[in-house]
């Protein structure tokens, strides 16, 4: 994903395994979210549920902290897909807040 700011990128009630940044295979490392700077990579393994009993959302949202006051009104802040377990059944009720980034790079 090429940006000029930062995108996070998270699964609801989902871990992700990050195994590749910007091309450099790394010790997997599981995180709930991923922070994408721009030009930046990872590589991810979803780490999928045994349950079919919901559908949940996959989020893509734009970190609008670097422009203060000033979005730009015509940007979309977010972009929502669905990862379906099953077509029949109900989508997630995620409440909880945007899961925390909690990667340290110097530690891959």
């Amino acid at each position: 994903m090429g940006t000029y700011a930062p995108m996070q990128f998270w699964i609801e009630n989902h871990n992700l395994t990050i195994i590749e940044v910007d091309g450099v295979s790394v010790q997997p490392y599981d995180v709930e979210c991923v922070l994408l700077g721009a030009a930046q990579r990872y590589s991810v393994v979803v780490q999928t549920l045994d349950s079919t009993d919901y559908n949940y959302q996959i989020h893509v949202d734009f970190n609008e902290d670097m422009f203060g006051n000033n979005f730009p009104a015509n940007y979309s802040k977010s972009v929502i897909s669905t990862l379906q377990y099953d077509p029949a059944a109900p989508m997630f009720n995620y409440t909880g807040p945007v899961p925390a980034f909690t990667l340290d790079e110097t530690q891959l």
